[in-house]
């Protein structure tokens, strides 16, 4: 279509008045825009999608991102949930085969801006600022910068993260993030209005099912925190990669207020129950952990009987070996228990002792397994 545009010619009106306005008329035809079509180069359109497909899942991380660009055949394989998972079990395998898994950590410190006295229950000066720092057994031992972001003030209290598969979710009072430091990437997920709960807890694992990761969040109703107890707790759900995805709150409330971070163990999220928030004059919760599966998403219980109900002594499930275990800490030994479920159903368990790491330090430091060998 062509546009036409009109100009006064000053210079003819200066010349005699007494003539009309001269109008020029100029046209401009519109540049017609080429569609960039994004075909594959053409060597890797000629290679069979069976080798191109096995030779992506050799690729590093970093290496995969940048050949999102190469064609959009290559970009909707990359981004398959499929193939993603698969990847991360091949570059593990390739890992240990080679004997280059060497002990890393990925530490995310917690800062405070300022210090309020006497703030209760939890602090609401929490630094802005998301810093990632990866530590690996070399010669130097130096934990160098991965990522760093600046949130600007949308926060002020973080409770504990969590991670799964190269995922980490770091919980706030009033956002949800989910980072990927190895590729930089993350989401922002804005929690329900009216369920901002400054006592809270938050797990991510792979739903076996549906194979997709699901971050899973415990909430207050109402929470007197002068009388440390509760009304009602709930449980919402999101999922991540769907593109309709919102926060879920589950039908069915967790039978049992709970506390610290849970732990993903085979497509279930696992939480301490805490006696400390149960109403005054309720019955004692059995002896065990609030299970939630992924899949189903309904709530179960493991039980066990390493300790008296009286004992205060510290337990945490933890994943050793592909098993499901208790880690049991006394003062200066810690003690580890394997599972074996009772074929009858799937609460009950056996736990029989495993291991016993002695020599510990006994002066009030707390300690947590944090990994998972193979």
């Amino acid at each position: 279509m062509d546009v036409i545009a009109t100009k006064n010619n000053k210079k003819a009106i200066d010349r005699n008045p007494q003539e009309p306005t001269t109008t020029l008329i100029k046209t401009y035809k519109r540049r017609k825009r080429r569609r960039v079509q994004h075909h594959c180069h053409p060597g890797a359109s000629s290679l069979p999608n069976e080798l191109v497909y096995e030779i992506l899942l050799r690729l590093p991380v970093k290496t995969l991102s940048r050949s999102k660009s190469v064609c959009r055949a290559w970009r909707a394989t990359i981004s398959n949930p499929s193939f993603i998972t698969t990847h991360l079990k091949q570059q593990q395998q390739s890992a240990v085969s080679r004997h280059e898994q060497k002990p890393s950590f990925l530490i995310t410190p917690h800062t405070l801006d300022s210090m309020i006295d006497d703030e209760e229950p939890w602090p609401t000066t929490f630094s802005n600022i998301i810093t990632f720092y990866r530590w690996q057994e070399t010669e130097q031992d130096d934990a160098h910068l991965v990522r760093a972001t600046n949130l600007h003030g949308e926060f002020r209290s973080v409770y504990g993260m969590s991670h799964y598969d190269g995922l980490v979710i770091f919980p706030t009072n009033t956002r949800l993030y989910v980072f990927n430091p190895a590729t930089g990437k993350g989401d922002v997920l804005k929690l329900p209005d009216g369920q901002k709960s400054r006592f809270q807890t938050a797990g991510l694992g792979l739903d076996l099912g549906t194979n997709t990761y699901k971050i899973v969040r415990s909430f207050d109703r109402s929470i007197d925190f002068n009388q440390w107890a509760h009304d009602a707790a709930g449980m919402e759900v999101f999922t991540i990669g769907n593109r309709d995805s919102c926060w879920r709150t589950i039908a069915e409330d967790p039978p049992y207020p709970v506390t610290a971070d849970p732990m993903y163990f085979k497509g279930s999220l696992y939480w301490h129950i805490c006696k400390e928030l149960l109403q005054e004059g309720s019955p004692p919760p059995p002896q065990g952990f609030l299970r939630f599966d992924l899949q189903d998403e309904t709530f179960g219980l493991v039980l066990h009987d390493v300790v008296s109900p009286s004992d205060e002594t510290r337990l945490d499930l933890v994943e050793l070996g592909g098993e499901l275990c208790l880690a049991q800490y006394l003062g200066t030994e810690m003690v580890i228990w394997k599972s074996s479920p009772s074929p009858s159903d799937d609460i009950s368990h056996q736990w029989d002792r495993l291991y016993t790491i002695g020599n510990l330090p006994d002066e009030g430091v707390e300690f947590q397994t944090v990994l998972r060998l193979r």
